[in-house]
């Protein structure tokens, strides 16, 4: 093994060996799940599960989801799911005639699946909501905007938890 091997690997061989996992700093921006608008996926990466199915066909009003065009930021992996950080997003001209109705985020693996729901109207600057959120434990976060026309977008990312919260006893 060549010093510059040896030099690079011993970090990562001393923390897996403790138990611990190391990741380069240039590998950083690896570590968000996200649901781009522009990756125009067609259909969901993962079925909803069935608990989650009624409360999302209550809110959509039976209407078809479009699984693209809603820009749902979380970290991959949580040390702590009683603080988990999340950015919503839909790239909307918010004007009279177009714009963003309600958004709503779910975490069904939660005692309340739940966790976000907001309205807008055409004077907000944009639809977008960045705050914190608790979850259960490593599960996969939905979340669904409803447009002034009715369209319905989604989004979801699989979200990896440590430490779990929301459990009593």
């Amino acid at each position: 093994m060549k010093r510059r091997e040896w030099v690079a690997y011993t970090p990562l061989a001393m923390a897996s060996g403790l138990g611990m996992s190391a990741v380069p700093a240039h590998g950083a921006q690896y570590m968000k799940a996200s649901t781009r608008p522009e990756s125009g996926a067609s259909g969901p990466l993962e079925a909803p599960p069935a608990e989650l199915r009624q409360a999302l066909e209550e809110w959509t009003g039976g209407r078809p989801i479009l699984w693209r065009g809603v820009e749902l930021d979380l970290p991959e992996l949580v040390d702590n799911g009683n603080d988990v950080a999340l950015r919503l997003a839909v790239a909307s001209p918010m004007t009279q005639d177009d714009h963003v109705r309600r958004m709503a985020v779910w975490a069904p693996r939660n005692p309340q699946a739940l966790v976000l729901q907001v309205q807008f109207t055409p004077r907000a600057p944009r639809a977008e909501v960045t705050t914190r959120i608790r979850l259960a434990s490593t599960q996969r976060v939905f979340a669904l905007a409803q447009l002034s026309d009715g369209r319905i977008l989604g989004g979801q990312v699989p979200v990896l938890v440590a430490l779990a919260a929301c459990i009593e006893g």
